[in-house]
């Protein structure tokens, strides 16, 4: 399994990308969008809009159409595949 973890700035950009990804086959997506974390007795939003990809094979298409989206794994990601 390939795992892509993306942080992209908008909504409205991630549709945009999503629209492109017909390219790719047996794609999973989980948008998970806005995530928040405590701060103190408030929750704060972390900047970015976070999406979760998984493909059983590589995609050079995908890649190239994700790529300056991409984040490291997360050490303790928000939600994982199950």
């Amino acid at each position: 399994m390939y795992d892509y973890f993306l942080v992209l700035e908008t909504e409205a950009q991630w549709l945009e990308l999503a629209a492109e990804l017909d390219c790719v086959e047996n794609l999973s997506i989980d948008v998970i969008g806005t995530i928040y974390e405590p701060f103190g007795e408030e929750l704060v939003a972390i900047d970015g809009f976070h999406v979760n990809l998984r493909t059983q094979h590589q995609h050079a298409c995908l890649e190239a159409l994700i790529g300056e989206y991409c984040i490291d794994p997360p050490v303790t990601p928000y939600r994982v595949w199950a």
